[in-house]
C-alpha cells in the first residue's frame, strides 16, 4: 500500500510540475510574443501546407533572396511543414514572393507542386531543408532519416523554374549512430559548396548536448558527392552552457556567422527554452557563441536569414502557444540592424 502511495505522490508532483511549466510558458509568451531583442517587434508570416494536409504547421525555414528576381519572385523559401507532429507530412516545400510597396514579403505563394519530395515511408522521415541558389539555378536539400538503421542520408533536387523539381540524388549519406547530420546549412567557400551540420540531442533532451559541426564538401550540387573534410567546435560553449541545436548560415564583413536555436542550460527554472542565437566564426570553422538570445522566452526552432547591407532579415520557427495554446508550430519574421545587433551582443 504505501509503495502505491509513494507512485500517486510522484505521479502528483509530475503533473504539477507540468501544470507549472505551461503556465510559466504560457505566461512569457504573452508578454513577450510581439518583441525581438529589446523593443524590435515581428510579424507571423502567412505560408500555406498542402491542402491535403490536416491542419496549419510550418517549420524549419530556408529563406533565399534574389535581388534582381528569378522567376518571377524576390524571395524563396523552403519548409518543412510538422502537422499534429507527424513525420508522413514532414516534406519539403517551396513558396515565393516578392516585395510589395518596399516591404519585405510575410505572405508566401505554394509552388503548384508542393510537397516536391513525398514521405519516404516506413521507419524513414524527410527534415531540414536548406535552400542554395547559384548559376540561375535553385537547390533543396534534404535530410532522410531512417529510426531502425539510424542511415542519415543528404539528397538534392534542383529546379530552373521554382516550379518543378528534378529527381532527388544522394550526394552524402551515413550509418554512423554519433554522425546526426542535423541542419545543413551551404555557402560558397572558395572553390567549393561547402556545408555544415551539426551534431548531438540538444533539442531531444533537456540536459543534451551539441557535439560539433561535421564539415562537408562538393565540387557542386548536381553531380558531386560530398566528403567530410573537417569538424568544427563552439569555442565557448562549455563557458556559456549553451546547447545548439538547428542552423543557418550567412557572411558579414568577411566573417561567418550562424543562426542557432539552442538551450541555456543556465536557466534554473520549470521552462527549458530553445531560443534563438548567434555566433561567430574567423575561421569558418570553429565559432564562437554570444551569449544573449535574439529571440528569447519563446520556443524557437530553427532560424534562417539573409543580409541585405547591415540589414539582417530574419525568418525563425516557433513551437506551440501561438493559437489556442495548443502545440502548433509557425514562422515568424523580423529585420535588425546588425551593426546595433552586434553592439548589443557585446
Amino acid at each position: 500500500m504505501e509503495e502505491c502511495f509513494e507512485k500517486i505522490d510522484l505521479l502528483m508532483k509530475f503533473l504539477l510540475h507540468r501544470y507549472i511549466q505551461l503556465l510559466l510558458d504560457i505566461f512569457f509568451f504573452c508578454i513577450y510574443r510581439k518583441k525581438v531583442v529589446g523593443q524590435n517587434k515581428y510579424l507571423w508570416c502567412t505560408i500555406p501546407v498542402p491542402e491535403s494536409y490536416p491542419q496549419q504547421s510550418q517549420t524549419h525555414p530556408s529563406i533565399i533572396y534574389l535581388k534582381q528576381g528569378w522567376n518571377g519572385a524576390t524571395h524563396w523559401l523552403g519548409t518543412t511543414p510538422y502537422p499534429k507532429a507527424q513525420v508522413k507530412y514532414e516534406n519539403p516545400c517551396v513558396y515565393y514572393a516578392d516585395v510589395q510597396n518596399n516591404s519585405v514579403p510575410t505572405q508566401f505563394i505554394p509552388i503548384k507542386n508542393n510537397p516536391i519530395l513525398e514521405w519516404p515511408g516506413g521507419d524513414c522521415f524527410n527534415s531540414d531543408i536548406e535552400l542554395y541558389f547559384e548559376d540561375n539555378v535553385l537547390y533543396s536539400i534534404i535530410r532522410e532519416y531512417d529510426n531502425k538503421t539510424l542511415s542519415k542520408k543528404l539528397k538534392v533536387q534542383y529546379s530552373t523554374d521554382g516550379q518543378f523539381w528534378s529527381t532527388p540524388r544522394l550526394f552524402f549519406e551515413t550509418t554512423d549512430p554519433k554522425q546526426e547530420l542535423l541542419s545543413p546549412s551551404i555557402i560558397r567557400y572558395n572553390d567549393k559548396l561547402r556545408l555544415y551540420c551539426l551534431n548531438g540531442d540538444a533539442g531531444i533532451s533537456k540536459r543534451g548536448h551539441c557535439t560539433g559541426i561535421h564539415i562537408l564538401e562538393g565540387d557542386n550540387l548536381k553531380r558531386s558527392v560530398f566528403k567530410e573534410v573537417a569538424t568544427g567546435s563552439f569555442l565557448n560553449k562549455d563557458e556559456v552552457r549553451i546547447e545548439p541545436w538547428h542552423c543557418c548560415l550567412f557572411e558579414y564583413r568577411q566573417k561567418l556567422y550562424m543562426l542557432f536555436c539552442g538551450r541555456d542550460h543556465k536557466q534554473k527554472t520549470f521552462r527549458s527554452p530553445m531560443e534563438t542565437y548567434l555566433a561567430v566564426s574567423e575561421d569558418y570553422q570553429n565559432f564562437s557563441i554570444y551569449e544573449k538570445p535574439i529571440v528569447a522566452h519563446i520556443k524557437t526552432y530553427r532560424p534562417s536569414a539573409y543580409i541585405d547591407g547591415d540589414r539582417l532579415h530574419l525568418y525563425f520557427s516557433v513551437v506551440g502557444y501561438v493559437d489556442n495554446f495548443h502545440e502548433d508550430r509557425r514562422i515568424g519574421y523580423t529585420c535588425l540592424n546588425m551593426k546595433e545587433l552586434l553592439q548589443l551582443l557585446q
